[in-house]
């Protein structure tokens, strides 16, 4: 991947512009750990890496930003700029510059301003190196105006400290404090996607201990944060918090729903079980340390189209057209093979039909 990602950096410097390796990449690089994440920043605009790379994949003018793939590997290419104004603690508006150091005195955190050239060189204007020794999240800059511009870097810290195991800076950890009423400005998708990442990062149990000790749980609405149990499936320590619907989308509130109704239940027999979400099964499997899904899998069916007759051939086999009755056929059809009282073979399930209903 280095030998493409110079090549990257190469074909930009030999048109005559700078071009660096920047953020997650290098921080992972000096840790010894592995990344696709690449960001690369250059004092070019993005009609002229519209005219260095061929396969261009999105571009973002307002931003400055254009993402291309290169040999397979895709990357964000991002003119220098700096932010002149933020609206709404978020969307920042931008003017280009034309050196590193004043795109890199933009960024968030020290260990993202880390930067690699095109012989591997690690360049560290903002001593991230001791910072990711020191294991710290450290603003770039005066904390309490890092959080006010952007709001949703409270939860990349948090995001960042627990994937790595680092410590926020007291400085930060004020600063969070004090603006942490504005998160209830950002967006559920956007505070949903950063809580995510938290849920399922290997070192979950660390976030949660920083949203708790940070006081962000009610302001983030996730009530019962100290109650949970971990689940492999961050959805599973959703359905825990009675958190707002509006992080979630209709089907995953359906799993949500299931789940909370599952857990209340002490004996959970096969119809119950054929009735539920398998997603919410295997959730509730893991809180309850109960073998639900084995027993899942262990039923006959597990929905009504694999059931061998239809609808029409209840029509044919008694003459009728009574559409809620022949519904009622299947409801019942249904229920006895997931019971394990009838056998899903059609003419098994044909002669019960006229045994049944035959003359009704």
């Amino acid at each position: 991947m280095l030998e493409v990602i110079t090549e990257i950096l190469n074909k930009i410097i030999d048109n005559g512009y700078q071009a660096y390796v920047v953020g997650g990449f290098v921080r992972d690089y000096y840790l010894g750990k592995i990344s696709d994440d690449i960001d690369i920043c250059t004092n070019a605009r993005v009609d002229n890496i519209k005219n260095i790379f061929d396969n261009i994949i999105s571009i973002d003018d307002n931003y400055g930003a254009i993402t291309i793939e290169y040999k397979g590997i895709h990357c964000e290419i991002t003119t220098f700029r700096k932010d002149v104004i933020y609206r709404n603690n978020r969307k920042p508006i931008i003017e280009y510059v034309d050196t590193l150091a004043e795109d890199l005195i933009r960024r968030d955190f020290t260990i993202n301003t880390l930067c690699m050239d095109k012989d591997l060189n690690i360049i560290d204007l903002f001593n991230a190196k001791t910072d990711i020794d020191n294991k710290i999240i450290r603003s770039v800059g005066n904390p309490f105006d890092k959080i006010n511009e952007d709001i949703l870097r409270i939860l990349r810290a948090i995001r960042l400290a627990t994937i790595l195991i680092f410590n926020i800076d007291k400085q930060l950890k004020d600063a969070i404090i004090k603006h942490k009423h504005l998160l209830k400005n950002l967006s559920y998708e956007r505070k949903r996607e950063e809580l995510d990442k938290i849920f399922s990062s290997d070192n979950v149990k660390y976030g949660i201990k920083l949203i708790l000790s940070l006081k962000l749980d009610d302001v983030l609405e996730l009530s019962n944060l100290n109650k949970v149990k971990i689940t492999t499936n961050p959805l599973g320590i959703w359905a825990q918090l009675d958190a707002n619907s509006n992080y979630f989308n209709k089907r995953e509130r359906k799993i949500i729903d299931d789940v909370k109704k599952l857990l209340i239940l002490d004996h959970i027999d096969n119809y119950t079980l054929y009735q539920y979400d398998l997603v919410a099964i295997e959730i509730v499997s893991e809180i309850n340390d109960r073998d639900l899904k084995k027993q899942y899998e262990s039923l006959p069916i597990k929905h009504k189209k694999d059931i061998v007759i239809k609808f029409n051939d209840i029509k044919t086999i008694l003459s009728i057209d009574d559409k809620i009755k022949i519904r009622n056929i299947l409801d019942d059809i249904e229920k006895l093979i997931v019971l394990g009282k009838l056998t899903n073979d059609i003419d098994v399930i044909k002669q019960y039909i006229l045994n049944k209903y035959s003359g009704r």
